[in-house]
C-alpha cells in the first residue's frame, strides 16, 4: 500500500474504498454513492448532535442549514481524507453526548486510522477523561491500544511498516515542509 504510491495517510479509508471496489467494481458512480453516504450521515449527525445541545428542533434545523450551506464551499460532493474523516469524528461527537464512551473511542480510533491529526481529538479527550472521569480513560486505552496493535500487525504482515511511518510521519514533519507550496503554520516565520 505504501511502497507503489504515495499515501501520506493511514489506511482505513483506502482499505474500505478497495473493498467497495473489489464487491461493487470499479466506478465513479460507486464512489459519489459513497461520499453523498458520508454526507447523508454528517448532516444526520449534526442535526442531532445540536439538538441534543440545544434542546431545540429549531437551533438543529439552522445548524443543518449552515452546514449544508459550507459544505458545498469546503468539500463539495468530492471524496477527499478529510471529508471522509469528519463523520467518525461527529459519531465520535455523538456518543459522547449520549454517553457511550465504547462508541466514542471506536469513532476516535477510526477516525484515526483515516487520518493521522484525528489524534488531536483522541489527545484531547484522553486529557479530558484523565481529570475528569478515569473510568471512561480505561475504555479509551482500551480502544487506542487495540487499534495500534491492529494498525501495527496490519502494517507489518503487508510488508509497510516503515514506508508507513516514512509517508505518515517523517516526510511531513521532517522535509515537507520545506516545499514550496506546502501549507505551514508556523505564524511566527516572516518570509
Amino acid at each position: 500500500l505504501y511502497s507503489d504510491f504515495v499515501v501520506p495517510y493511514p489506511p482505513l479509508l483506502t482499505l474500505i474504498l478497495a473493498i467497495l471496489f473489489k464487491v461493487f467494481g470499479y466506478s465513479i458512480l460507486l464512489v459519489k454513492l459513497f461520499t453523498y453516504a458520508l454526507i447523508i450521515t454528517n448532516d444526520v449527525l449534526i442535526f442531532s448532535i445540536v439538538k441534543i445541545l440545544s434542546k431545540r428542533i429549531s437551533s438543529a434545523y439552522l445548524a443543518l442549514i449552515f452546514y449544508i450551506g459550507i459544505q458545498s464551499f469546503l468539500d463539495g460532493n468530492m471524496l477527499w481524507v478529510d471529508s471522509a474523516v469528519v463523520t467518525p469524528i461527529l459519531f465520535a461527537m455523538y456518543f459522547y453526548q449520549k454517553k457511550r464512551y465504547w462508541g466514542l473511542s471506536i469513532a476516535l480510533l477510526i477516525a484515526c486510522l483515516i487520518k493521522q491529526t484525528a489524534g488531536i481529538y483522541l489527545l484531547i479527550f484522553l486529557v479530558y477523561f484523565a481529570i475528569r472521569n478515569r473510568e471512561e480513560l480505561k475504555k479509551l486505552f482500551i480502544v487506542t491500544i487495540a487499534g495500534a496493535l491492529f494498525l501495527t500487525v496490519f502494517l507489518l504482515a503487508t510488508n509497510s511498516f516503515t514506508a508507513f511511518l516514512n509517508w505518515n510521519l517523517v516526510f511531513p514533519f521532517a522535509f515537507w515542509s520545506k516545499f514550496p507550496g506546502y501549507v505551514q503554520f508556523n505564524l511566527t516565520n516572516k518570509d
